[in-house]
């Protein structure tokens, strides 16, 4: 799968996500309509709701592949959209057949219905879940938020509401990477909620919350931070013990932190990077004589502690990748442009630095990853786009597709399969339509999937 000392601490409060349920936590961790005292509210159980216009389900059936894209559907859909910028947007899926279908909004009866919501976002969760969002609000600062959100399990399709904009709204910073304030662990899902409509010159209340997400009919969800924080991104290691870094609501100052799982609280040093290492434990790194020092943090029952697990000149960072045998961030060579590859945790004990000879980008638009390789999506200084696959076992790459000299001016999206190789959307120059294609897990020639929609499409993901 995929990944990517403070003395008080306020309780942590439980609120319970129905599929079907509009009961969602306040910025003080309250369930909507249920008062202060945390208790959990309920609407029903999944697929019993008796709002017939109630969001229940999404038809997920037959989907490999889901986006997100304006266009005309190739059935005749009942549905209307709402309107943004004078762009209708919808959902659409890539049938195990290779027919893209757009994706109905079902009630509990699973009957078709409408929705006044514009979908914006699609995010991987784990093998059973997905992240779909809907509507940005305005923000001055330009984060990421969004409004109204939901877990989606692929195997029914049935939808469970993280938030919406009556209280809260989930934050993501896709800055790092389109997981940064998404992680899984031991089937429970952490995430942040904060409320954009505060004015843009205070720091707004932003919390991690938890939820677990082996319910069939409802999934509970605990806040673990306290009100009067901002937190802005964190991870977890594998006995729930959290690094996070954020601001004081009441006095600005910056932090970065760690909750332990019995909820004590620890400072530690700022960070330029933190993630959890394939054993399960938190690491960060820290400028020490112009080196990045990586030290290992060491939890033990009160007591939180550090070790120093090696130095490296630079750790990259804009993207972190967890891999089979290592956790690697990217970067570029400032002068030669070559992809430089920090294994800051490595199978070996030991950090390296390796650099991917000939494979010169200019900028790096996105990463993914599958089970033994990870993607790299960009661009070089000719404006040529490519999309890499990368074996991080061996250091090998192979482009997979690339625009010099081929029929293709700009690549939208892409999601990749080891098996069946690489999806994508892209401007085709013979005819300046956007098509959507494939090609193998070694590259090769094009697979025409669609043509006639003739759009572009974005959060290309799939689903199994």
């Amino acid at each position: 799968m995929k990944r990517f000392v403070v003395l008080l601490f306020v309780a942590s409060l439980l609120f319970v996500l129905n599929s079907c349920s509009h009961e969602v936590p306040t910025d003080n961790g309250t369930t909507g309509n249920t008062g202060d005292s945390g208790t959990s509210g309920t609407t029903g159980d999944s697929g019993q709701s008796g709002n017939t216009n109630e969001l229940v389900f999404l038809d997920m059936s037959d989907a490999k592949n889901i986006f997100i894209s304006n266009g005309v559907a190739s059935n005749n859909s009942m549905q209307q959209r709402s309107v943004l910028g004078n762009v209708i947007k919808k959902i659409f899926k890539i049938t195990i057949d290779g027919i893209i279908r757009e994706v109905s909004y079902l009630n509990s009866e699973r009957e078709e219905i409408s929705i006044d919501k514009q979908p914006e976002v699609i995010y991987p969760i784990n093998d059973n879940y997905f992240l779909l969002g809907f509507d940005y609000p305005d923000t001055e600062e330009g984060d990421k938020y969004i409004k109204t959100s939901y877990l989606v399990r692929k195997n029914d399709g049935a939808v469970f509401q993280l938030s919406d904009d009556a209280n809260s709204c989930l934050w993501i910073n896709c800055i790092s990477w389109k997981r940064t304030n998404l992680r899984v662990v031991d089937n429970n899902l952490y995430f942040i909620l904060g409320d954009p409509r505060v004015n843009s010159n205070a720091y707004k209340t932003q919390r991690i919350y938890k939820v677990d997400l082996q319910g069939i009919n409802s999934l509970s969800c605990v806040a673990l931070t306290p009100n009067t924080e901002r937190v802005q991104s964190f991870d977890v290691d594998n006995n729930g013990n959290i690094i996070y870094e954020g601001y004081s609501i009441s006095t600005g100052n910056s932090f970065c932190r760690i909750k332990k799982i019995d909820g004590g609280l620890a400072n530690i040093s700022d960070t330029q990077l933190f993630w959890v290492g394939l054993d399960g434990c938190i690491y960060y790194a820290v400028l020490s004589n112009n080196q990045r020092q990586i030290q290992k943090v060491v939890i033990n029952g009160s007591n939180v502690s550090t070790e120093i697990y090696g130095t490296l000149d630079d750790i990259g960072g804009r993207y972190i990748i967890q891999c089979q045998n290592s956790i690697i961030t990217l970067s570029q060579d400032i002068y030669s442009e070559n992809v430089v590859v920090y294994k800051v945790y490595n199978s070996t004990g030991t950090p390296e630095a390796i650099t991917l000879t000939g494979l010169s980008l200019q900028e790096i638009y996105s990463v993914d990853v599958t089970e033994n390789f990870y993607y790299i999506f960009g661009r070089d200084s000719s404006n040529n786009q490519k999309i890499v696959k990368v074996n991080p076992a061996n250091n090998s790459y192979e482009i997979l597709l690339n625009t010099f000299n081929s029929d293709y001016g700009e690549i939208y999206s892409f999601s990749p399969s080891e098996e069946e190789g690489i999806t994508f959307n892209a401007l085709r120059m013979s005819d300046g339509k956007k098509i959507i294609g494939s090609v193998g897990i070694n590259g090769g020639s094009v697979s025409l999937l669609d043509e006639e929609r003739n759009v572009e499409i974005s959060y290309l993901q799939r689903v199994r």
